[in-house]
């Protein structure tokens, strides 16, 4: 039996960017592409994922994220983190995004650090750095 690739995805709160961003974003594109990419990387056999939204304003959202990353999955060490494009795409976030990912160098030093691009492709980040992990070939 191989093991379980588990994923740790790691985005803004839809919330959030709603109150705080609302006026440049189409929110119902991005919560439906991110959620769809979470559905399609759920699907996939050989991989275990969760999600976990941060809220930049909120304090104790490290507290919760250094919590997330030390408890794995099921108990073992996530294989990699992703951070998703809504973190690391906005100049205003900058900050939060590097704590984001020295935190995780930190925390989880043997997981891998993943990043998804604006099309939200968390399936894509996973299968670069898990080449195990492929789609399947379409049928002809």
């Amino acid at each position: 039996m191989s093991s379980i690739v588990s994923i740790l995805c790691i985005g803004i709160d839809f919330d959030w960017t709603q109150a705080n961003l609302g006026d440049k974003v189409d929110l119902s594109k991005i919560r439906a592409a991110v959620l769809n990419s979470f559905t399609e990387l759920q699907k996939r056999p050989g991989v275990g994922c969760e999600m976990y939204t941060i809220v930049p304003d909120k304090k104790e959202s490290f507290d919760e994220v250094t919590a997330k990353l030390r408890a794995g999955y099921d108990g073992k060490p996530w294989s990699g983190v992703s951070i998703g494009w809504g973190l690391r795409g906005n100049a205003k976030l900058t900050s939060l995004f590097e704590t984001l990912v020295n935190t995780i160098k930190d925390e989880t030093p043997q997981s891998r650090i993943l990043f998804t691009s604006p099309e939200a492709n968390q399936l894509e980040s996973v299968e670069r750095n898990f080449p195990h992990i492929q789609r399947p070939s379409d049928p002809a």
